[in-house]
């Protein structure tokens, strides 16, 4: 039997109301089995009552003799953005280094802030095909206990 995960929301790198104005969350598994991941919330603006949440595993990257990859098995093959990396990180005002630093971190928060400018430049459906739709009473149930323990 495989032990379960248990999550910790470590930070929250969207605002400080995440409910209202969109959350980042990062969230560590507290066994150390699982890699972190990454939960995006979002108001969707053109539905009265309606959020978007996008969950996905932030998977450690390398950068070994000019390849990206995410395969830790086969380092040697790019990983499917590998060739967009340069254009991504434009995009997200960062240098395409700073961007290939940030995804091969060990650190939570920083491979975060590698993931989010992926996840804004190319389709939240390359991380997450189907994400959650809820509405307001579903999304303040969900975001007051843990792991979030955000404040509605």
């Amino acid at each position: 039997m495989t032990d379960q995960p248990e999550w910790e929301c470590v930070a929250n790198i969207g605002d400080m109301n995440p409910i209202d104005h969109g959350g980042k969350f990062i969230l560590v598994d507290k066994t150390g089995r699982y890699d972190p991941e990454m939960e995006v919330l979002e108001k969707e603006y053109n539905r009265r009552n309606s959020w978007m949440v996008w969950r996905f595993t932030m998977e450690p990257h390398t950068y070994i003799n000019g390849v990206l990859s995410d395969n830790p098995h086969h380092p040697d093959k790019p990983v499917w953005y590998a060739d967009d990396i340069a254009d991504v990180a434009r995009s997200c005002d960062k240098e395409p280094q700073e961007l290939i630093d940030a995804l091969c971190s060990d650190n939570p928060r920083e491979r975060a802030e590698g993931y989010y400018c992926l996840f804004t430049c190319l389709s939240a459906d390359n991380f997450d095909s189907c994400p959650l739709t809820l509405d307001r009473e579903e999304v303040e149930e969900r975001y007051a206990d843990e792991p979030y323990n955000v404040e509605v």
